[in-house]
């Protein structure tokens, strides 16, 4: 737990740390680096299973230099170690910790639409024919632990995405059937409608409304080829969006349904 702080506050530390740990360790097989597609910044055109450029490192905004810093260390350091180095889209889904309630992308998105209650969605952030990077973080580990344990994922880098991402419209017409409502009939460019999001009590964390912002935004073709030859010969492969976007509407109202029972028992103390 303190490691994946670390990595979230200072990437580039945390790859290091790690590195140095592998370089001094005589019996080391393999060392598995996670990391995002989003962290090249890019929200158009494709990005392939190969280390960031310098010009990409150099025209990151502030917000990702860190991230594609730490993406390049632990693909240059593949040259003197066995690294793995595994970028994946959004993961959802994953195993509930705590009680609080956290607002991802995904469920950031599923809270919105919930949040409206019945009213009449006309307008809604992003791109239609845009992308969404969703994968289950079951799906996630499994992938990445049979890539981290097969003989050609040594000194490689994979692309865990969705290879069929569901299209912005298609996506968020699912999200508002299991919601009960109808689907928006106008889509507006994202960065220019954060207020949207900004729905009453609901109040996510600046750089999760950035990001999910920037994904119902992106064109970006993510290509997952070298993954999907390991991969796809197992049967090995990510469950369509349909599968589990009813799962991800449950997890948020159960999420919320919590934290309301919590802040009124907290009332009754006080």
């Amino acid at each position: 737990e303190r490691f994946g702080a670390r990595q979230a506050d200072d990437p580039v530390r945390a790859v290091q740390e790690v590195l140095e740990l592998g370089e001094h360790s005589p019996q080391l097989e393999r060392l598995t680096v996670w990391a995002s597609v989003f962290a090249s910044g890019r929200r158009t055109g494709s990005l392939r299973e190969e280390p960031f450029t310098r010009e990409l490192a150099e025209g990151a905004e502030a917000a990702s230099r860190a991230a594609v810093r730490a993406d390049a260390i632990a693909a240059e350091a593949r040259a003197r170690l066995p690294v793995t180095l595994l970028r994946t889209g959004t993961i959802v889904l994953e195993p509930r910790l705590t009680g609080e309630l956290t607002l991802g992308h995904a469920q950031l998105l599923v809270l919105f639409l919930l949040s409206r209650g019945k009213e009449q969605l006309f307008l809604m952030p992003g791109r239609a024919d845009g992308v969404l990077s969703f994968l289950p973080a079951e799906y996630a580990v499994k992938a990445g632990l049979v890539i981290a344990r097969h003989p050609r994922g040594a000194r490689g880098i994979f692309h865990l995405v969705d290879s069929d991402p569901p299209t912005v419209r298609r996506a968020i017409s699912i999200l508002c059937m299991l919601t009960g409502r109808e689907p928006p009939h106008l889509f507006v460019p994202s960065l220019a409608a954060s207020a949207l999001l900004r729905a009453p009590g609901l109040a996510p964390r600046v750089e999760h409304l950035r990001n999910l912002l920037e994904e119902l935004g992106s064109s970006l073709e993510v290509s997952d080829a070298e993954a999907r030859a390991i991969l796809e010969p197992l049967g090995v492969v990510c469950p369509a969006f349909e599968s589990y976007a009813e799962q991800l509407v449950d997890e948020v109202r159960e999420k919320v349904h919590d934290v309301r029972i919590d802040a009124r028992s907290l009332e009754r103390a006080v």
